[in-house]
């Protein structure tokens, strides 16, 4: 399982070459379909997921997009907002999202209660079939 958390500022090659670093993932239907790649002077290209291989320190593309104008999830809207579960009741304040690298999938969510709390209990990993 892979992390936001974990990709974010995570350099991107593209034959041999930096492209730049991930600065957020796109969604659509609760699956991170894409890794938007920013470049110098706020271009941005996109990544499909499936075309990333992960490597220690870096991703690797074997192919590359632009980014387009038309309506998107980006997942870093969803950081710092409030979760809740089936019934409508508040889970936490979502802190990071886990998902599948194969499938795109997101299989749980990172959530917080707050910094007190996090500190006494520590942060909560709630699977993403309860919401």
């Amino acid at each position: 399982m892979l992390t936001f958390q974990r990709l974010s500022f995570t350099p991107v090659f593209f034959r041999s070459k930096c492209i730049g670093e991930v600065s957020d993932l796109m969604i659509e239907h609760s699956k991170v379909t894409a890794l938007l790649v920013k470049r110098s002077y706020h271009k941005k290209t996109v990544v499909p997921l499936s075309a990333v291989s992960i490597h220690d320190t870096y991703l690797e593309a074997q192919r590359i997009t632009h980014a387009k104008r038309k309506e998107v999830q980006y997942l870093s809207a969803q950081l710092g907002t409030f979760l809740h579960d089936k019934e409508g009741l508040t889970l936490g304040m979502i802190r990071d999202v886990y998902f599948d690298m194969d499938t795109g999938r997101i299989t749980a969510y990172e959530l917080t209660e707050g910094l007190f709390t996090e500190w006494q209990k520590g942060v909560r990993k709630v699977p993403a079939k309860r919401i």
